[in-house]
């Protein structure tokens, strides 16, 4: 794997996990969820959903890969 130049791969990073973020609330219900519950505190509803489930994303993707398992869907009642 080659190395992040810092001042020009952790923007393309960032946008990247924050579309996966954006597709993730449009396909998972569980996503979904969390982005709308996360939508509902802000004033500025959008961007800081979506910034807060890329973060929900991201500490997803390091569980998933810590414990070597795959995504299973679930949803909360």
């Amino acid at each position: 794997m080659p190395q992040l130049d810092s001042a020009y791969d952790m923007p393309v990073i960032r946008r990247l996990i924050a579309e996966t973020a954006w597709q993730a609330q449009r396909r998972s219900p569980a996503v979904r969820a969390y982005f709308t519950r996360s939508q509902r505190v802000d004033p500025q509803p959008k961007t800081i959903a979506l910034v807060a489930t890329a973060h929900y994303h991201v500490r997803v993707m390091y569980e998933l890969l810590k414990h070597g398992t795959l995504w299973q869907e679930t949803l909360a009642a």
